[in-house]
């Protein structure tokens, strides 16, 4: 589950009076009415921000549309890639009905991370994504101190039909990690700094930051000071096996209450995927079929393309690769 810490996404808003029909049912039309809701009521740019893709819009909406991992398997017991299934072309359709209706960021495909949060704290946006633990945190200190405390943020479930939950996770391999070159003159330090960030002294350093400066001891107890609110860990964000000597003030908790609700969301909805590794020759052919795919998605939600063209895109994707990529797919699962 410490992927999770990586690729584990949530939904932040402003707190809202039309919020409650969809925490009691998070159904997609429910999610719908309250995003078209917030345009209208709430005084709102759009509703949905996000920064160059629909990846994090898919964090909200794949599982409920069926992508509930990235082979589904068919009534005949064979598997297809969760991009060229129906439950992706009816996502598809609903994404372009809310970029139609400006319920979804016009611009989403050229915003940046900066300008995405940007549009989120100015109020432009009311519902981001973001990863769990620190980075909502950090969201949360940042809408604060620029919109006062009552603009506290909080984290939505994600919505529900065939499926529900966040992205799955990825268990084949680390998403992320570290690696030391053969080539590098330091090998021996690297590996030292590695060993040091593993233990106690360590953790408190990537996760706390400097004493005196990011936090103090005060009364055998561990104060976050005002600094503290713009750090965040540069090495390892997991917070499994981390273990102060001192516990933390209650005036100064290392993380929020939306942080720690956000973490246990992802206890909640957190589903395991049945992804490989794609073998590295047919890692090229992976490349251009999602690129492919990519290409359709963005064409389909700004009106470029209809969703009527999604069979002759499934036949582009398995004609670049696709074939190949699921008969593996197939050879693999159906083994295990």
């Amino acid at each position: 589950m410490i992927l999770t810490v990586f690729v584990g996404f949530f939904c932040l808003f402003f707190l809202s009076s039309c919020l409650w029909a969809l925490l009691s049912d998070p159904s997609i039309d429910n999610y719908y009415a309250f995003f078209k809701e917030l345009k209208e009521k709430n005084n709102t740019k759009e509703a949905f921000t996000a920064a160059g893709s629909l990846s994090e819009l898919d964090t909200i909406f794949d599982e409920a549309f069926g992508n509930t991992s990235t082979w589904i398997k068919n009534s005949d017991g064979t598997y297809s890639y969760f991009r060229v299934t129906e439950g992706e072309k009816n996502k598809l359709e609903f994404y372009a009905k809310l970029f139609k209706e400006g319920l979804l960021d016009n611009e989403f495909l050229t915003k940046q991370w900066d300008t995405k949060e940007r549009a989120f704290y100015d109020g432009e946006a009311a519902v981001i994504s973001g990863t769990q633990g620190k980075v909502i945190d950090l969201y949360n200190t940042h809408m604060t101190d620029q919109n006062g405390a009552d603009a506290k943020l909080m984290v939505l479930p994600p919505a529900k039909g065939v499926g529900q939950g966040y992205n799955p996770i990825d268990v084949s391999k680390e998403g992320r990690g570290f690696a030391i070159s053969i080539l590098s003159k330091h090998k021996k330090e690297a590996f030292a700094l590695m060993e040091f960030l593993a233990t106690q002294e360590g953790q408190i350093l990537d996760k706390l930051g400097e004493e005196g400066v990011q936090y103090e001891i005060s009364n055998n107890k561990i104060k976050l000071l005002p600094a503290f609110k713009d750090w965040y860990e540069r090495f390892w964000g997991a917070t499994i096996n981390f273990k102060p000597e001192y516990p933390f003030d209650e005036s100064t908790p290392f993380l929020s209450k939306v942080a720690e609700d956000s973490l246990n969301k992802v206890k909640q909805y957190g589903t395991s995927d049945n992804a490989f590794i794609i073998p590295q020759d047919l890692s090229a052919k992976m490349d251009a079929c999602k690129a492919i795919y990519t290409e359709f998605a963005a064409d389909v939600v700004t009106g470029k393309k209809s969703i009527d063209e999604f069979d002759s895109f499934v036949k582009n994707f398995m004609d670049n690769g696709g074939k190949d990529i699921t008969d593996y797919a197939n050879k693999q699962l159906m083994v295990n």
